[in-house]
């Protein structure tokens, strides 16, 4: 499970790891949990800006990262500013969570604006699976570096002089290895590797996408 949250100063969020329970049964349950279930201390985390998360005692922080995107990926990612970012980890229930302040790109837009965008096909640039790729489960750093250098080869040959035959055209595809943690196997799921390509004279460096079905909760 994947959780997002994108915050804005003076605003707190609070996760609980269950739904709210039904309103048929929630007089009754109320005061039977009360009795037999301790309540839990929320862990609270915090951003330098004063916005902070209330999560179970599970969440773990991960360690500081530089803010997304990567250098490698920053020239054709969405263009998003991300001020601060957090890497949250539930290790127990194998889910991730990542808040973040950013320069809001979706302001002055609608929801309808918003759900049409998200469900862009991925490799569009803007769609949900990029956003994914770009600043949230990006490939391991040693992996961009390599398929951006094997890129760079690839193109200054198909520049050379001696090359007789000049195709507008290049694609390097680089599957990267993952390391075994939940930001890893995320990562991986998104996409397993990086694709640098030019397509008539325009370079772009993007995900390697599987089938992805977005649903509505």
């Amino acid at each position: 499970m994947i959780l997002f949250g994108f915050l804005v100063p003076g605003l707190a969020a609070q996760m609980s790891q269950q739904s709210p329970p039904s309103p048929e049964r929630g007089a009754k349950q109320s005061s039977r949990s009360s009795q037999t279930q301790p309540q839990v201390e929320l862990k609270r985390f915090s951003l330098l800006s004063g916005i902070s998360v209330d999560v179970s005692p599970d969440w773990v922080e991960r360690e500081q990262m530089p803010l997304p995107p990567s250098p490698r990926l920053a020239p054709f990612a969405p263009q998003v500013t991300f001020l601060e970012f957090m890497a949250l980890e539930n290790p127990r229930m194998h889910s991730a969570l990542r808040i973040a302040t950013t320069t809001n790109p979706f302001l002055g837009g609608d929801e309808v604006a918003l759900d049409v965008q998200m469900h862009g096909a991925a490799g569009s640039g803007n769609g949900l699976a990029d956003y994914l790729f770009y600043f949230f489960f990006s490939p391991p750093r040693d992996c961009l570096d390599g398929g951006s250098e094997a890129y760079k080869k690839a193109k200054r040959q198909a520049e050379s002089p001696d090359q007789t035959a000049v195709s507008p055209d290049l694609s390097i595809r680089t599957d990267c290895k993952h390391p075994p943690t939940l930001a890893g196997f995320y990562s991986g799921q998104v996409s397993p590797g990086v694709l640098f390509q030019v397509t008539n004279g325009v370079g772009r460096a993007g995900g390697i996408y599987p089938e992805f079905y977005l649903t509505r909760r």
